[in-house]
């Protein structure tokens, strides 16, 4: 076999087995034998510029794969897809987003592909990521504030940072790269990351995101996420949530604090958090979304008893 044919089937491995024909060009055969190879029985077309190998199975990530190869050159998945390649909740894979640099697209509308264009898209801004190009986790906050709230988008953010796909370094610097003059939703960017400097340590669940959403819709106290708290001498707990001069607020999950033992504990360091001069609130997660004025009353009558003491 020649070796650009085994070029061609290296690619395809590489791609979870698909090539888009613009890659082909750079591969040693002559176009006469690309051509000829790429329309035998041994490929199939699965969208117009993109080869596929017979037989190989239909996943996500084939089409994910086949969907920015058919966009072309420098084609990356992008805006929600983007969000789910990376395994963030509540973004949707398809139809698949694929941003392109301007003058890189290679044919009309297609069906279940969205394509966006933009003027530049700096290799620093893109990755691979299971076998597919995708945007960076810093750009999407800049992609998505375009479409979704700016309470979603530091959700997503925190998400993000919890879970390390980026850092608060790189979110900062992308705000000043992305962060030009007339650019949407950049007002909005700065005010979340102005709230997320250099060390901030994000919150650990969607729960504690929406719990700092209603302290500042109803204009609690600052909230500092994610406190261990003791005596000099013993570690107690770690509270999702503190607020200046002793007040502990607690996100409980149905799923994780309702059994038995996690209830026989929570007891425990509750006791031992009021012995020490705390005074604990306890949120549950579904308050946090069905019933956050009550939360929000619950916070200040703490903050009062603690003043009165």
């Amino acid at each position: 076999m020649e070796n650009w044919r085994n070029e061609l089937l290296e690619l395809a491995a590489s791609q979870h087995g698909v090539v888009g024909l613009h890659q082909t060009k750079h591969l040693s055969g002559s176009a006469h034998e690309r051509e000829f190879e790429l329309n035998g029985s041994g490929w199939g077309a699965p969208y117009p510029s993109v080869r596929a190998r017979t037989g190989t199975p239909r996943t996500r990530e084939f089409w994910a794969s086949a969907a920015v190869l058919q966009v072309g050159s420098g084609a990356v998945l992008s805006f929600e897809s983007a969000a789910a390649w990376w395994g963030l909740s509540g973004f949707s894979l398809e139809p698949f987003n694929v941003l392109h640099t301007r003058g890189e697209y290679h044919c009309g509308p297609i069906d279940g592909i969205t394509s966006r264009e933009t003027r530049r898209l700096p290799a620093s801004q893109v990755t691979r990521l299971n076998g597919v190009a995708v945007v960076r986790p810093e750009r999407l906050p800049f992609e998505l504030i375009q479409t979704y709230s700016p309470v979603k988008v530091e959700v997503l953010i925190d998400r993000m940072l919890s879970r390390r796909l980026t850092s608060t370094d790189r979110l900062h610097a992308m705000t000043k790269e992305l962060g030009g003059k007339g650019a949407t939703g950049i007002g909005h960017i700065r005010r979340i990351m102005r709230a997320r400097p250099h060390g901030y340590v994000p919150p650990e669940s969607g729960a504690e995101s929406r719990m700092k959403w209603i302290a500042d819709k109803y204009s609690l106290p600052r909230l500092r996420p994610q406190v261990n708290l003791g005596s000099a001498d013993e570690w107690i707990a770690r509270v999702d949530f503190m607020l200046e001069g002793g007040i502990a607020i607690w996100v409980q999950s149905d799923l994780y604090h309702s059994a038995l033992v996690d209830k026989r504990k929570d007891d425990q360091q509750r006791a031992k958090l009021q012995a020490e001069g705390f005074v604990v609130v306890e949120v549950w997660q579904n308050e946090l979304w069905d019933k956050p004025e009550a939360v929000a009353d619950r916070v200040r009558e703490a903050v009062k008893v603690k003043r009165a003491a």
